[in-house]
């Protein structure tokens, strides 16, 4: 069959039942694999499965696949035995043999995503709780470890990278938290930074704990960074300047610790840049020397204190800012200047 009919039936098929024509003769499998046709996918999500018994959260994933044309596809992944994986879906059932749980949903996820070619929305990846705390995050004991390295050569394959508008990263292990540096930087290298619009890396605090601390000296160094118009990080405790995050639209973050000085930049690139800013939110644990920057809180509130400040050349909209000493946090955003309380003095 010519080329061109093989290219316009596959334009016309999901990419599941492309995989298994795929696996009909050797010229489908290599015209598949030279010309690969579009996966059309919209979000994937993988994530971990906490209700299936005799099975702890790591040893049940799925994998959600979700399509242009909103066909949705769910493969669940469960660990057999101590060197094996059932895989689920729909009605059927297969079982590998000797092959890792983890490499298995790796490979099959970058198998799908190295032939996608139009933009996505939404990547998320659900890390399940490490049994061994403190491994290394390239570390092959770890699910991260066998998912990532089984994932990684077929994204490398690829000829240019995945577009999407935003990539969501969820972790569990508190403890686990200091060493994901790396680990976030191997999965954003994957996407292209002139389509990814947002980034969030969510962690699970645990009552009681404060959040870990990590370094992101690296990540900043990103494309994918620079490029981005927000990013949330929540449950990590920040060991940066403020000044890493001040070019994007909104962020929400926790910082180790931030001064007044830094703040009173912060306030200055805002009111002065050309596009405002929607929403910047710092928790911090250490506010070091507050007082050039707190003392235009003037007029406390009953548990927080606000200021208003003009925005050069803009008569409709002001910058807010809102501080609550007791909870730690500050909060930054342009906001009509009618919502103000009458009376407000604009700074």
């Amino acid at each position: 069959m010519p080329a061109e009919i093989l290219d316009m039936i596959f334009d016309n098929i999901d990419f599941v039942t492309i995989q298994i024509v795929r696996k009909v003769c050797r010229h489908l499998r290599n015209h598949i694999d030279h010309f690969p046709p579009d996966s059309k996918l919209v979000n994937v999500t993988v994530k971990r499965l906490n209700q299936q018994p005799n099975l702890t959260q790591d040893e049940s994933i799925s994998v959600m696949y979700l399509t242009k044309n909103l066909q949705k596809f769910d493969v669940e992944y469960q660990k057999n035995g101590k060197n094996g994986c059932r895989i689920l879906y729909g009605n059927r059932e297969k079982t590998i043999e000797n092959q890792d749980f983890a490499s298995v949903i790796g490979n099959d996820l970058g198998l799908i995503l190295r032939n996608q070619n139009s933009e996505m929305t939404t990547i998320t990846i659900y890390f399940p709780t490490l049994s061994k705390l403190r491994l290394s995050e390239n570390c092959l004991e770890t699910f991260h470890g066998r998912f990532i390295a089984a994932l990684t050569p077929h994204m490398e394959s690829r000829r240019t990278p995945i577009q999407t508008k935003q990539i969501e990263v969820y972790g569990t292990n508190q403890e686990y938290g200091t060493n994901q540096e790396s680990q976030i930087m191997k999965i954003l290298q994957f996407f292209d930074p002139s389509s990814l619009e947002s980034i969030m890396i969510l962690f699970d605090k645990q009552p009681g704990f404060a959040s870990p601390t990590m370094k992101i000296d690296r990540l900043i160094g990103l494309e994918q960074w620079k490029q981005a118009k927000s990013i949330t990080i929540h449950g990590l405790n920040l060991a940066s300047n403020i000044e890493n995050f001040s070019h994007l639209e909104s962020f929400a973050i926790e910082l180790k610790q931030i001064s007044g000085e830094e703040l009173v930049t912060l306030k200055e690139k805002i009111i002065h840049r050309p596009s405002l800013v929607k929403r910047f939110t710092i928790n911090y644990r250490h506010l070091k020397d507050p007082s050039p920057f707190t003392s235009v809180f003037v007029e406390p509130g009953p548990w927080e204190y606000t200021a208003w400040f003009n925005v050069p050349n803009n008569i409709e909209n002001a910058l807010r800012i809102r501080w609550h000493p007791k909870q730690k946090w500050f909060v930054f955003e342009c906001r009509k200047r009618m919502i103000a309380a009458q009376g407000t003095i604009f700074n």
